[in-house]
């Protein structure tokens, strides 16, 4: 069969639009023998008035379909106009234009941030239309207490003595939200709970403590705001029999909470990669300079290069003495190398991060992987992601709340 005998370049959609048009032209057809017929057995009294079309928009296209106003006068002799919906398929119509599947659909696409087919962007409803049916249909309510449901769920899971391990992933992450005036800059510092069920992430809960860049400092958005509601959330899953694990990138801040809640602290493996891959790296993600100087440049005494030693030294070996080694003879040997200056203060600048998040990354009693930027991208960021799109904080927690039930993820904001 050619193809192109199929007319892939017409937008209708010509099987669903027949269908469509059948019923359209079933309703109308009731409508004339109600009006011409029925009627005058019926409701006598009844004179018309007016005859009128309304549009009925639906994924197929939009129809037309014909409606009677009538008059009479009551008992009173006072004069009495309406119109007479001669089929209850115009219970739906009477509240909108729209189908309900393209209302339901725009609402799923809108907090999904995705755009709708080409061939429907003609009849589809305005940003402000779907706001407008998500407030109507309280979608933002039915979302919330789904989400209470879900967090109970996880609750009642994470609080069995069969989790050994409760994960805590912390991190910072700023995004843009729409003001009453102009774009505010939003943190988000974010708490999130899970266990592994092999190796995989189960049980998550997302804790997202937020302030605006511009904001003082108070008690209800301080430090030990983020550590009393994080302390909260792990008495109600009795953690003080569990062995709780929190994974960052080694801020100040994270290792103060890592004490406060009694957790061994692992750096985040991300940022470990992140900072070799930009002190020795020479893959195409490195940067030029760095990649000029360490692509082919092998230690003398250990045959390797630099990115490969450190990579082995945390990751592999997981040594702090095989680490400080390896750092000692890279000193000895950037002096012979003529090093820049800024690529010698670039490696020193690495190594006094990793000396001083040792006790996060070496001689930890089990191989933990982390999942901080993954839940930064995942439960947050892409949730809140449309081009050339900001919303307002209430949007941006109906969005996150909704992507992340889906995932089947609860999340509390504070």
């Amino acid at each position: 069969m050619n193809i192109l005998k199929q007319n892939i370049f017409d937008k209708n959609i010509s099987f669903t639009q027949k269908l469509y048009q059948e019923k359209i032209n079933l309703i109308n057809k009731n409508e004339e023998i109600f009006r011409t017929i029925v009627r005058k057995t019926l409701h006598p009294e009844w004179k018309i008035f007016r005859r009128i079309t309304r549009k009925y928009i639906t994924i197929a296209g939009v129809f037309t379909l014909n409606l009677t106003m009538y008059e009479y006068r009551d008992k009173t002799n006072k004069l009495i106009r309406f119109t007479y919906y001669h089929d209850d398929f115009f219970k739906e119509f009477i509240h909108s234009k729209y189908q309900y599947d393209i209302v339901k659909l725009s609402i799923m696409l809108y907090l999904e941030n995705k755009n709708p087919p080409a061939f429907l962007m003609c009849i589809w409803p305005s940003k402000q239309m779907i706001q407008h049916f998500i407030k109507k249909y309280k979608i933002d309510k039915e979302i919330e207490q789904l989400n209470a449901f879900r967090i109970n769920e996880i609750r009642k899971e994470l609080q069995q003595e069969k989790h050994n391990n409760l994960f805590v992933e912390m991190d910072d992450l700023f995004i843009k939200i729409q003001d009453k005036k102009s774009n505010e800059k939003l943190r988000i510092r974010e708490a999130i709970l899970h266990t592994k069920n092999n190796n995989k992430l189960s049980n998550i809960l997302c804790l997202f403590f937020t302030k605006k860049c511009n904001e003082k400092i108070t008690e209800n958005n301080d430090l030990n705001y983020v550590i009393s509601n994080i302390k909260k959330q792990l008495n109600i899953l009795n953690s003080s029999n569990k062995n709780l694990i929190l994974n960052g990138d080694g801020a100040s801040w994270m290792r103060q909470i890592s004490k406060e809640i009694k957790a061994s602290f692992s750096l985040d493996l991300f940022h470990i990669k992140h900072k070799i891959n930009n002190t020795f790296g020479f893959s195409k993600f490195a940067p030029k300079e760095i990649k000029k100087h360490y692509k082919n440049w092998y230690s003398k005494y250990y045959k390797y290069r630099w990115k490969d030693l450190f990579d082995f030294a945390i990751q592999k070996g997981n040594n702090f003495n095989i680490f400080l080694e390896i750092m000692e003879q890279f000193q000895i040997e950037s002096k012979k190398q003529n090093l820049p200056k800024n690529l010698k203060l670039l490696a020193n600048t690495f190594f006094r991060y990793i000396i001083k998040n040792a006790e996060g990354i070496f001689n930890n009693d089990i191989n933990f992987s982390s999942h901080t930027e993954h839940f930064v991208c995942h439960s947050f960021k892409s949730n809140v992601f449309k081009r050339y799109s900001i919303f307002s904080f209430k949007t941006v927690k109906i969005k996150v709340i909704y992507n992340n039930l889906l995932k089947g993820q609860a999340t509390i904001f504070f």
